[in-house]
């Protein structure tokens, strides 16, 4: 048996450095009323990455850390390469990272 929370964990500090490398990890958290958009990942108020990096990543440790159970779907890689397409950076690893973080959500039951 796995230890999934450990794994997942693991894998956003992976992603979280990676973005460090390539200059796409922002120092400066997004002012309080982009958390409060009603859109799916926040598109109306923040990037892709902002939302992986303010949003989906601190809910994920925070779930976590409360032994809380983790979504069992996530689809964020074909958003990403959507998203990357646009970035001057290359940002196939990240991409390939972010691919194993959905991967390790995606539980069949």
């Amino acid at each position: 048996m796995t230890d999934r929370p450990a794994q997942i964990t693991k894998q956003i500090l992976k992603i979280e450095t990676t973005m460090q490398r390539l200059k796409l990890y922002a120092s400066v958290r997004p002012d309080d009323s982009a958390f409060e958009s009603g859109t799916p990942f926040c598109y109306d108020t923040m990037s892709f990455l902002e939302w992986v990096q303010w949003v989906m990543f601190p809910k994920t440790q925070d779930l976590i850390a409360r032994d809380l159970p983790l979504p069992t779907v996530c689809e964020i890689h074909p958003l990403a390469e959507e998203e990357f397409k646009l970035l001057a950076q290359d940002t196939d690893a990240l991409l390939e990272e972010i691919q194993h973080l959905d991967r390790l959500f995606n539980v069949t039951h």
